[in-house]
């Protein structure tokens, strides 16, 4: 398999999950306040919430005469405005929950890789976006190609 269908993959399993917000495939390079508004505030909700795909890293091993196994550590970074009035923190580490059981449930990503290890959490923490108080995250996993 390619990487972008692994990454286009991960992005239509991560827009599935209900109030996910605005998911991109890959990172974006937001340099004006529009692009930011574009790319980043939920349209329904009118708040930030976003996530964005990219390959962090690839390993390769062989795996006999003729075939290897590539690992793509895949990383979704996500965004979420800080709003203390409505406890976004606990909403935060609640989405951040039902992305990695939905991932639990699609180790193969619908068939694109030959196997995904469970999705590891780095963050949250709360820092600055584009001058706005964000909740931060990296959800990481490592999706394995592997001729079959």
């Amino acid at each position: 398999m390619a990487l972008d269908i692994i990454i286009a993959e991960v992005a239509a399993i991560l827009g599935a999950v209900p109030g996910i917000g605005r998911v991109h495939d890959y990172v974006r390079g937001l340099t004006t306040d529009q692009d930011f508004r574009d790319a980043c505030i939920d349209e329904q909700t009118k708040t930030l919430l976003a996530w964005m795909i990219t390959r962090e890293d690839t390993g390769s091993e062989q795996d006999g005469v003729h075939s290897t196994r590539d690992k793509h550590r895949i990383v979704i970074r996500g965004y979420m405005g800080v709003s203390d009035k409505v406890e976004s923190e606990k909403a935060f580490q609640a989405l951040i929950e039902t992305i990695r059981a939905t991932f639990k449930q699609k180790r193969d990503l619908n068939g694109k890789v030959y196997w995904c290890e469970p999705v590891n959490l780095r963050g949250p923490v709360m820092g600055m976006f584009r001058g706005v108080l964000v909740h931060y995250c990296e959800l990481v996993m490592i999706a394995e190609e592997y001729p079959a």
